[in-house]
């Protein structure tokens, strides 16, 4: 999943160290099985034993009541404090036990211990001897590093300083005992070398301000998914009105794009999963980790671990022990979706992602987004360098809002006044009755009858005293086409010069002729629905205009007659960075939804309550192609193209 392109070479060597490791597991379960063949039957009877046992233990899980959830949070609650007020000395006496029992030997005595004591003492006074030979240079430099370090410790924060003191604790206990002990042999222990790691100050990192205003969403969300699960399960719950069942997939406006390879299902088991689960401990957004994070995208072909990761920025308690985790998050551009995503982990048995939401074994959370890829990386007992690049904290408000967001940064909604200001204005509303004096065109390709009537104008001879010019017929054919050609040009065809929707059998015909002179505007038709198109007639059109630069309409495909565009109309559109573009867009046969795809992104428009198979929303356009698509039955068909300039 992380967009890599393997040479021919690395994979067939990847392959054949796949099969390597294959026949090593093949040939240990062979040697371990080898005094034990089992029959047909007798493996069988095995597997589905075993496959009960999975299931009884599944079962049990589902029902475990919240009573007994908080019983047994709690009892594991109270075995990972006791094995962290573990002492030192009880550590070192079970670790020997435990090398003892490895190795064969019976556990040491007392007398024996004492002499070891003795051995090792011996050894650090001889050390010690040995330092106080070095020469007044080498001690001067000793004591200056140790005065680093020192400055050092104290910026690592509150943690180092409780390590430091339960590490001099415990030193000053265990020389207590031993001059109890043995008070004639008691000597000082040597000075303790606590680990550290070298400092290097981190010079400034360049923030994308966009992204960065995803990954504090991204931290908003999962505070609010923490601090109250069942509340988050009505938003996951506001989801099944967008589901379609039939395409299992997700028409969301403003392109929350969900996988559903599971179909609901996976959404219901994380509802009930949320309703059961307790408020949760807050992450803290931790800047360490999230330079960690953003590490982790920006070297992708490295496939360097999280942890490694991790230790660049800072390091982990090895008292207290450590625990790391990473999710990722592909083509979701808000923060909403991306944790949605994220909680439900559709198609994915283990639910990894949404254990790592709802773990409390992680303190800390950094968060990365680059371009459609999201990385959120967990960590547990994890201390943070002091002088680390600044950046903007996200801001986590009071008060948690549970209810579904439907727009993202590039898309909102329209009012339904609105949207009824753009349909009621459209000039198919303004569509004149056919009077006696229209023209009636009948022609007949194949047995395929087709009536065209004229309806404005009402002749197939016109003549234009302006550039741009509205003509509107009604016909009983599926699809029309239209092509404006200029007849004092060797009838070149004027490119994007003209424009026809159809809706509700009026076809509505844009022109713009650039300049006087005569053209010919040919409507063509498909008589049997295969995309095959016959020419039927040519208005003949005499243009009395000024010169003018010829517009450009939308490009056409052959499935637009199945949608009626209100707005835009224009096949250019400026580009602009803040304003949003109004899209209303009526689907003439049924569809799973309208979408605008611009740049990387494919945002859905908002179905209209008010107005039958209407879609509409404002979407911020990039620069470059701009597509309309129908969803038709789970498959995008491009039904107009754009054009977004400078």
């Amino acid at each position: 999943d992380k967009d890599r392109k393997e040479t021919e070479e690395e994979r067939a060597a990847r392959k054949e160290r796949e099969r390597a490791e294959r026949d090593k597991d093949r040939d240990r379960d062979r040697d371990r099985d080898k005094d034990r063949k089992e029959t047909e039957e007798e493996r069988a009877a095995r597997k589905e034993r075993e496959r009960a046992e999975r299931d009884k233990d599944r079962s049990d899980r589902k029902e475990e009541t919240e009573e007994e959830r908080r019983i047994r949070k709690e009892k594991e609650r109270a075995e990972r404090k006791k094995k962290e007020e573990e002492t030192e000395e009880e550590r070192r006496i079970r670790k020997e036990k435990e090398r003892a029992e490895r190795d064969g030997k019976k556990e040491e005595t007392e007398e024996e211990r004492r002499a070891r004591k003795e051995r090792e003492r011996a050894e650090r006074d001889q050390e010690r001897r040995e330092k106080k030979d070095k020469d007044e240079d080498d001690e001067k430099k000793e004591k200056k590093e140790k005065k680093e370090k020192e400055e050092e410790y104290d910026d690592y924060g509150d943690d180092f300083e409780d390590y430091n003191d339960e590490f001099e604790d415990f030193e000053e206990e265990e020389e207590e005992e031993e001059e109890e002990q043995e008070p004639e042999q008691a000597a000082p222990e040597p000075e303790p070398e606590v680990a550290v790691f070298e400092e290097e100050e981190l010079g400034p990192i360049n923030f994308n301000p966009e992204w960065q205003a995803i990954e504090h969403q991204v931290y908003v969300e999962l505070c609010a998914l923490r601090a109250n699960p069942s509340g988050y399960s009505a938003k996951v719950e506001q989801l099944k009105q967008y589901y379609h069942e039939e395409t299992q997939s997700f028409i969301v406006p403003g392109g929350v794009i969900l996988s559903a390879q599971e179909g609901w299902a996976a959404y219901q088991e994380c509802i009930d999963e949320l309703r059961k689960t307790a408020p949760l401990p807050p992450l803290q957004y931790s800047r360490a980790a999230t330079l960690a994070a953003m590490a982790g995208l920006t070297d992708q072909n490295k496939e360097t671990p999280p942890r490694e990761l991790l230790e660049s920025y800072g390091v982990f308690s090895e008292e207290l022990g450590s625990s790391v985790a990473q999710s990722l998050c592909f083509n979701q551009l808000l923060g909403q979706s991306i944790v949605l995503h994220l909680i439900i982990d559709d198609s994915y048995e283990s639910r990894g992602n949404r254990r790592n939401l709802l773990s409390e074994e992680y303190q800390i959370v950094g968060i990365s987004f680059n371009s459609i890829t999201c990385n959120v990386v967990f960590a547990s007992n994890y201390i943070p360098k002091s002088r680390l690049p600044e950046m903007p904290s996200p801001t986590v408000p009071d008060v948690f809002d549970y209810s579904l967001e439907l727009n993202n940064t590039a898309f909102r909604q329209m009012t339904p006044d609105e949207v009824a200001h753009v349909v009621n204005n459209d000039v198919h509303k303004s569509a004149p009755a056919a009077t006696a004096d229209s023209q009636v065109i009948e022609v007949e390709f194949d047995g395929k009858p087709l009536q065209l009537t004229l309806l404005s104008p009402i002749n197939e001879t016109v003549e234009a005293a302006d550039n741009n010019m509205i003509l509107m017929l009604s016909h009983s054919a599926g699809h029309l086409t239209a092509s404006l050609t200029s007849l004092q040009e060797d009838n070149v065809v004027i490119n994007k010069g003209c424009l026809i929707q159809s809706k509700d059998g009026i076809a509505v015909v844009y022109a713009c002729f650039p300049g006087p002179g005569a053209y010919k505007l040919s409507i063509s038709a498909d008589l049997v629905g295969e995309g095959v198109y016959t020419q039927v007639f040519d208005y003949k059109i005499n243009a009395t205009c000024g010169k003018q630069e010829a517009k450009e309409f939308p490009a056409t495909f052959l499935q637009s007659h199945g949608v009626y565009v209100y707005s835009p109309k224009l096949g250019t559109i400026p580009y602009s960075q803040d304003e949003f573009c109004q899209f209303v867009v009526h689907a003439n046969s049924p569809t799973a939804g309208i979408a605008v795809l611009s740049g990387e992104e494919l945002m859905y428009l908002q179905e209209q309550k008010e107005l039958p198979n209407v879609w509409a929303g404002k979407v911020k356009l990039s620069l470059g192609p701009c597509k309309i698509s129908s969803n038709l039955q789970g498959t995008h068909y491009e039904v107009l193209g754009l054009t977004v300039l400078q």
